[in-house]
């Protein structure tokens, strides 16, 4: 039987680009942030206070579907202008994550020294990582080249360290 209520889906400020669908059906946000193209920054990316919701109100039918697209494009984070210690590095994230690399991944290339060409970015949903015991599933990696032409792999932070003794990085040059 059907019955009227209101769903909240909530949007994260780590994204402006979205998508929210009822049965297929794109939904317009009848109340969106004043400035929808400008997130709130903070030092350490974006603030959650920055995030909304999109508000649907209906009448809501057993086997109803809320489908929600969020992108997660790759974005390059550069450190303050004060922490001397990573001048020149960048981080690389996607979404709300933070990715980094692994010398597991990366058994050819010195990841503390190595310089990325950022114009060679892509992710890639990476199947390989299905076996390994803290994630079950195919994850999400960031694939590119070094300056220098070759390939490397950057692995959600989160993930590493745990297929034995590495060295790890998530600041890195480019």
């Amino acid at each position: 039987m059907p019955a009227e209520f209101t769903v909240h889906v909530r949007i994260p400020s780590w994204t402006r680009a979205f998508w929210v669908r009822v049965n297929g059906q794109v939904v317009e946000p009848l109340l969106l942030p004043d400035d929808l193209n400008a997130p709130v920054q903070m030092a350490s990316g974006y603030s959650p206070y920055g995030a909304f919701y999109v508000s649907i109100t209906r009448a809501w039918s057993p086997g109803d579907s809320i489908e929600l697209d969020l992108p997660m494009p790759i974005v390059i984070r550069r450190p303050h202008r004060k922490v001397k210690g990573n001048r020149g590095r960048h981080a690389l994230t996607r979404g709300p994550l933070v990715y980094c690399l692994e010398s597991i991944d990366n058994p050819e290339i010195d990841v503390f020294g190595v310089k990325l060409d950022l114009a060679t970015l892509r992710p890639e949903r990476s199947p390989e990582r299905a076996a390994q015991p803290l994630w079950s599933s195919p994850m999400w990696v960031i694939r590119g080249q070094t300056a220098d032409g070759r390939g490397f792999t950057a692995i959600p932070y989160f993930v590493w360290a745990n297929r034995g003794a590495s060295q790890m990085t998530v600041m890195v040059r480019a």
